[in-house]
């Protein structure tokens, strides 16, 4: 592997952004197709002494950003991020969850030349993009935060509440942090979203009592 760890995978991504019209940003590749963003990342990894390529694709809607934000801002456990550029939604340290929809190991023979490695990159980002063309914001679920999300999104905040009753406290009766239970992060995500929901839970409320009741006088 000594000659393919000298091959500047920077590079490789460059190369591929260029030939496929994606953009790059640190150490991803990422593209917008309708209300859906994608980020794309590659690294070299030893497995069982074998060298190989891993090539991630992961997504979410971008309106998954917004509701995040509104939620973790509300409860002032991160700063106002609306204008950071859209770059921000893939590399950033506060962002809506992505869901991984591709990965997979190309095995390398430690002798690759860069060309040769450019060609394995490529062959992914080509099925990459197949699964993009063909994929939509309904298969944005399969975990909690995920479908809490999209719960509220949709204005479904009893679902979002029931979703959010199921996630465990990572936390022992103690205070201290469980080995092994809930990211932190989504515990955090959780009681947060909880109180944003009660709030928007009783203002969508309020407005369809008074929808229904200026209906009467129509």
């Amino acid at each position: 592997m000594e000659k393919n760890s000298n091959i500047d995978l920077d590079k490789i991504w460059q190369e591929s952004a260029k030939k496929y019209n994606l953009k790059k940003k640190d150490y991803w590749l990422w593209t917008v197709k309708d209300e859906l963003i994608f980020g794309i990342y590659s690294h070299y990894t030893m497995i069982e002494k074998q060298y190989y390529l891993k090539v991630v694709c992961e997504f979410k809607p971008k309106w998954s950003d917004e509701i995040y934000w509104n939620i973790m801002i509300n409860s002032k456990l991160i700063p106002n991020l609306e204008k950071e550029p859209l770059s921000y939604r893939i590399t950033g340290s506060y962002i809506a969850p992505m869901k991984g929809i591709y990965s997979n190991q190309v095995e390398l023979s430690g002798l690759d030349s860069e060309d040769e490695i450019q060609t394995k990159h490529d062959n992914e980002i080509e099925k990459i993009l197949e699964i993009i063309r063909n994929i939509s914001k309904k298969e944005y679920t399969g975990r909690a935060d995920f479908d809490v999300i999209t719960a509220i999104y949709n204005y479904d905040y009893r679902n979002a509440r029931q979703i959010l009753k199921e996630i465990p406290n990572p936390y022992n009766l103690n205070g201290t942090l469980k080995k092994s239970g809930t990211d932190l992060k989504i515990w955090l995500f959780r009681r947060a979203a909880k109180r944003y929901i009660r709030f928007r839970g009783l203002l969508f409320k309020k407005k369809e009592n008074l929808s229904l009741e200026s209906n009467k006088f129509k």
